[in-house]
Parts: C-alpha cells; structure tokens; sequence
C-alpha cells in the first residue's frame, strides 16, 4: 500500500510494469473503489497518476485505499531507513532488494512459513506465558 523510492526513479517505469494487473479493473468491488477514490481525488483537484485500473498518489499517510497506491520518494538509504524505523510499529512487511533494512524479497511477502508470526509476536508463546 506504500511504495519508498528514490529521488531519481522514474515513477512510469514502475507503473508500466504493473500492466498485467490490469484486469483487476473487471472486478466489480475492485472498479467501485478505482471509480469511487477517482472521483474524490478529481472534484478535490488531488494531484495523482491514473493508469485506467490504478490511482498512485504521493502521499505521507502509510494506508492507501483499495485501488490506490500511496508513495513517497527518498534522498538516500538512510532516509529511507529513518522513515522505516519511524513507522515500525505499523508496518507488517518491508519488500525490498536491498540489504540491511530488515526486509524480504520481492515476490515472498505471502509466501509465509510456520516461523513467521504476524507484528513479530508468536501468539501461542505470549498465551503460555500469561
């Protein structure tokens, strides 16, 4: 919901890759929220990018909506980081390439495994210990 990119990353190169989703479109609940969030940000006069299925809006508010995509854009790694430490405590899952942040690997963030607990807390170890 979310996207960190740097200052210098061309925004359309992101969405240009993001056309195989297109047909999310076609969903009923999906397309009544593309039509209801693109209405608010047009009488709003919102600046944002439209691609026909998805609306991307610069924003500093972590959730987006259903149908939209909220970023923000960073100098450096280590702004990134701070903004990453600053909001810990809401983020579920960091998605990323790069090294040291504490994130996984592209294409996993629902591949989960019996050692991954949801906000880093093991439910049953935090019951038995009650």
């Amino acid at each position: 919901t979310k996207l960190l990119i740097p200052d210098d990353f061309a925004l359309e190169r992101f969405l240009d890759n993001t056309q195989e989703f297109a047909d999310l479109i076609n969903h009923n609940k999906f397309a009544n929220n593309y039509t209801y969030h693109k209405a608010i940000f047009l009488m709003n006069l919102t600046e944002h990018l439209d691609t026909g299925y998805l609306l991307v809006k610069e924003d500093e508010k972590l959730h987006s909506p259903l149908a939209c995509i909220f970023y923000e854009r960073y100098s450096s790694v280590s702004d990134a980081q701070q903004w990453l430490d600053k909001h810990a405590d809401e983020i579920q899952v960091v998605v990323s390439h790069r090294e040291g942040i504490g994130a996984i690997d592209f294409g996993t963030s629902q591949q989960t495994v019996l050692s991954d607990y949801a906000d880093g807390v093991n439910t049953l170890e935090f019951l038995s210990q009650l």
